[in-house]
């Protein structure tokens, strides 16, 4: 038996790990202590009994706080790798730079992949490869987890195994020949990172905390968890991008011009068999999940689900994120602007922003994140369908521009999810634009349940603006971004020109935009508006607000929707926004009780019996 013993393997404060590493045969093993005490209360400060409190590195590790909010959790986890393979001189050797996997020689093979896993076998990520027979390869990496990770590489019919720790600022590796390592540990990546694992609270009828820690051994360790305010399943926010995945699709005709017109807002609550009426709030997780995909038919085109090949790193203040779907590779980037008065250590709301909002965020301790629709599409205005990054990787996309930013907005949350170093609250992220950025954070707000407040700002047509109100006050010499005019660039699906003749009624359209705002519900949404630039359509925004108001008031919720109007120039900001605004910030991301039964518009004559005749259902 040959024994290493580990030196100076850590930096960081008071992480124990066992001081030998015993290798018997090929097989590794070590292990870590485990000791962590705190308390779990509300916002008054009152333990929170029966929490339970777990390490998201290890799974069998956890404690229930007890009556004072109490928890202790003790113990040890440890890990084998099997390193049979690798010390055959034959094979190739393997190099690490950060986060990318240097091969050399390339392998000749089409078929490789390289899997990552926890130390207790949790699948992390999976990288599939092929070789380019050149004389060395380069593979980028996910980030590691804090804790242990296993990289598994398979080559042709050979497989690879390398045991992995990532403690704070390093990772550490097991030494061996192909890796090419002098000493039995080396570190080979800092990070900008503390945490060594993340500390995952849940309890019934609260949200559930994340907790990134610096350390194994610590002590007064304090989560604050919220309740969930909800009106009975309708929480303010979800863990995932899509709740409705199990729910039946809507039978759908190929051509919405041949269906019978409605001449007013169609009625959200109509099942999409035409015959029944929604009667119970559990019944809008698949009609919404009808609506969407009839949104996503006749208007957006269809918004793709996290690819299986997903990688994300942190550098500095700048999220740097890789996906790759058919073998190609795209790189996608967001920054984080963090008030320099809050903690370090602590997770904060976040705006992910593409706008004019004039708004003070960083006073109320909430970060900024910036992103490059760049990064997906191409001009805007004059780009093409098949241009840009997106259309690399989907090559049979029928996903609009806006479809395509609000799937890298998606990506961005996903990638925070995987990052708790960045110390963002995921559970109190909010989106907001203005202009064509408002119809991508209507979008957004709209196709990701995980964003918690919603603010496109004078989102005009083809966002908060009914296509058929526009219609009617669309004039030869005082035009409004009507359904015709959504025919410019690439902003939609090819699905919608059917609508660009001027003799096509937008009446046949199965939905309005007043459901593409109902698909927020029931998280919060907050329309910023101007009356002063005729084309942008503010008063069938009005007709949608109030639409969308009678459905969010259908499940008691409707202080979750509001809007404010100014008479200002297009994206220009008005003081009269902020106070209306800082409601909605305040009790949707800060948690703090304020009135939000905003409704502000000088358009007051609107015929509703005309436009909404549909009644709100007495929802069980």
């Amino acid at each position: 038996m040959k024994k290493f013993v580990l030196r100076n393997f850590f930096d960081m404060d008071k992480i124990n790990l066992v001081s030998s590493l015993i290798i018997t045969g090929f097989l590794p093993v070590f292990s870590i202590t485990v000791s962590l005490d705190g308390k779990v209360t509300n916002n008054a400060g009152s333990g929170i009994f029966g929490a339970l409190v777990g390490l998201a590195g290890e799974n069998s590790l956890s404690s229930i706080t007890d009556d004072r909010g109490v928890f202790s959790i003790k113990g040890e986890f440890g890990v084998a790798a099997d390193l049979r393979f690798l010390s055959r001189p034959s094979l190739p050797r393997f190099n690490l730079s950060g986060n990318k996997l240097i091969i050399d020689p390339a392998p000749s093979y089409e078929h490789n992949r390289i899997d990552i896993f926890s130390g207790n076998g949790r699948s992390i990520a999976s990288v599939k490869f092929s070789g380019n027979k050149s004389e060395k390869q380069t593979i980028v990496l996910p980030n590691f987890i804090p804790g242990i990770n296993i990289i598994k590489i398979s080559i042709g019919n050979e497989t690879f195994t390398q045991l992995l720790f990532r403690a704070g600022n390093s990772i550490y590796r097991l030494s061996n020949d192909v890796f090419g390592i002098s000493s039995d540990f080396t570190t080979i990546k800092n990070s900008s990172a503390a945490a060594v694992d993340t500390l995952i609270v849940s309890k019934s009828g609260y949200i559930s905390v994340k907790k990134p820690i610096d350390s194994y051994e610590k002590q007064g360790i304090v989560i604050i968890m919220q309740e969930e305010q909800s009106i009975g399943e309708m929480p303010l926010v979800y863990d995932k991008e899509f709740t409705g995945e199990d729910c039946p699709k809507p039978k759908l005709v190929d051509n919405p011009t041949t269906l019978p017109p409605i001449e007013y807002l169609p009625d959200p609550f109509l099942m999409a068999d035409g015959k029944n009426r929604m009667t119970a709030m559990s019944q809008w997780r698949c009609r919404r999940a009808e609506i969407l995909e009839t949104v996503m038919k006749y208007g957006i085109g269809h918004k793709p689900p996290k690819p299986e090949n997903f990688q994300a790193s942190l550098s500095g203040n700048t999220i740097k994120i890789t996906v790759g779907v058919g073998g190609n590779v795209i790189n996608m980037s967001a920054t984080i602007s963090r008030p320099s008065s809050t903690p370090k250590d602590k997770p904060i709301p976040a705006i992910i922003n593409k706008g004019s909002l004039q708004f003070d965020f960083a006073s109320k301790g909430i970060a900024v994140i910036s992103y490059k629709e760049s990064d997906v599409v191409n001009n805007f205005f004059g780009g093409g369908f098949k241009e840009g990054n997106f259309y690399k990787i989907y090559p049979n996309t029928d996903a609009g521009y806006m479809v395509r930013a609000a799937w890298l907005i998606s990506r961005i949350i996903d990638a925070l999810e995987m990052l708790p170093e960045a110390y963002i609250d995921t559970k109190r992220l909010a989106v907001s634009g203005c202009s064509y950025g408002g119809k991508i954070a209507l979008y957004s707000g709209a196709l990701d349940e995980r964003i918690a407040l919603t603010i496109p700002h004078e989102s005009g047509g083809g966002g908060t603006v009914s296509w058929r109100y526009a219609e009617i006050l669309d004039q030869p010499n005082n035009e409004v971004e009507d359904l015709n005019h959504a025919q410019g660039a690439a902003w939609y699906s090819d699905a919608l020109r059917v609508y660009q003749p001027e003799n096509v009624s937008p009446n046949t359209l199965p939905y309005d935009q007043h459901e593409v705002m109902a698909l927020c519900l029931p998280r919060a949404l907050f329309c910023i508006e101007s009356s002063m630039i005729y084309r942008m359509g503010a008063e069938a925004a009005r007709v949608s607000a109030l639409a969308t108001r009678k459905t969010y008031s259908a499940f008691g919720i409707g202080d979750r929707f509001g809007v404010t109007e100014a008479n200002v120039n297009h994206c220009t900001w008005s003081n009269t926004y902020t106070p209306d605004l800082e409601a909605f910030v305040d009790k949707f991301l800060l948690g703090k009780e304020t009135n939000t039964n905003i409704l502000r518009s000088k358009f007051t004559n609107i015929d509703t019996a005309k436009w909404i005749p549909w009644s709100a259902p007495d929802l069980k």
